[in-house]
């Protein structure tokens, strides 16, 4: 049986709280039903309830479950001193859509051409497909919520780098502008330059000329009077003497 149901996945807990509105099999007086559940073969009872189609049972059992294993088969059944009990109708509940390690309250009608439900309370310790669900869920939850972080982290790195962007454009403007203010000094300093040496050229031209003319006897007009006075007078008194 064990290797038909595939390997153990873990236990399952089933509580059988209540049964509502049953239908009676009794001619005489109200039936005393009792729960029967069944997984994967293995089956337990709860203890009947005298008259009451509206029993209260609370009562809760232990399964282990298997891989194959689809659900919980319900049945209820009329307790008969005598003779075999008188069927009250039958259900299947599936666990699958319980999470594991919490309480799961299943209702659910009775079939057989019956009336009435019956109430449960599941609580797995494995993981079943709705627990598998939640967990895929949590993490797309999880990815969603790094992957908003990173949009803004991405968004925030996108201004930063636009930011710097225009600072290395106004930085290259700056530099463009430098260069041209230093190429114009530049020329500036050519220029300069160049007057500098031509005014050293004319400099020694006139050191020169300057020399030339100290070298040059210039007399003027009065002193030219004055020599031809002075050699008169001595040329008077040569006179005289002789």
């Amino acid at each position: 049986m064990g290797a038909e149901r595939g390997p153990k996945v873990g236990q399952i807990s089933v509580k059988v709280v209540n049964a509502k509105n049953l239908k009676n099999a009794d001619m005489l007086s109200k039936s005393d039903p009792y729960c029967k559940i069944e997984i994967g073969g293995k089956t337990k009872d709860t203890k009947h309830k005298d008259g009451d189609l509206n029993p209260e049972w609370n009562e809760t059992f232990q399964f282990e479950a298997f891989q194959k294993d689809e659900g919980v088969a319900v049945s209820l059944w009329d307790k008969n001193s005598f003779g075999s009990d008188d069927f009250l109708g039958y259900t299947f509940v599936m666990y699958e859509d319980c999470l594991k390690g919490q309480d799961t309250q299943k209702v659910s009608t009775l079939m057989g051409g019956t009336s009435g439900t019956v109430t449960l309370v599941l609580r797995p310790d494995f993981d079943t497909s709705a627990t598998k669900l939640a967990k895929l869920e949590s993490e797309v939850d999880r990815m969603s919520g790094e992957n908003d972080r990173f949009s803004a982290n991405n968004d925030k790195l996108e201004k930063e780098v636009n930011r710097l962007g225009g600072e290395v454009d106004k930085m290259t403007a700056e530099n463009e502008k430098f260069a041209a203010n230093n190429a114009k000094l530049e020329q500036n300093v050519n220029r300069l330059e160049g007057e500098v040496d031509k005014m050293t050229e004319v400099g020694f031209s006139v050191k020169a000329f300057s020399g030339e003319l100290s070298c040059v006897e210039i007399e003027s007009p009065c002193v030219k009077r004055h020599k031809r006075s002075k050699n008169f007078k001595l040329e008077s008194e040569e006179n005289n003497r002789q």
